[in-house]
């Protein structure tokens, strides 16, 4: 695949409970990059919140995405402020019993979303 194609991996991690995660060129300039310049280019802070998260929480709406957060990430002005990366997963194999993510979004803020559930730790 081309790495300007709309599907093509720009980011590829793991998350504390062995769950594969990737990032896409399209979501990532399509939706982060025009919302949230704040998170642009930082490629490495985003992959940093998914391996090593202060929490994991299942999104308050959709429950088949879970959010990410971690202090800290982005640099200043944003430093005081939680990272959230939210993640949409799906079944990853016929058997559905391995679940690959997909980063949907991610921004910073103050805190916890409201109606979230603790997935991890």
């Amino acid at each position: 695949m081309e790495r300007d194609h709309p599907n093509a991996v720009v980011l590829h991690c793991f998350d504390p409970l062995g769950r594969e995660v990737v990032a896409r060129l399209g979501q990532w300039k399509g939706h982060i990059e025009g919302r949230h310049p704040e998170v642009d280019e930082h490629f490495d802070s985003v992959q940093r919140a998914i391996e090593r998260p202060e929490q994991i929480t299942i999104d308050a709406i959709n429950s088949n995405r879970e959010n990410y957060y971690c202090r800290g990430a982005l640099p200043a002005p944003y430093d005081r402020l939680f990272l959230k990366i939210c993640v949409a997963y799906r079944p990853g194999n016929s058997l559905e019993t391995y679940q690959t993510g997909e980063v949907i979004t991610a921004y910073p803020t103050k805190r916890i979303g409201r109606g979230e559930a603790p997935r991890w730790p």
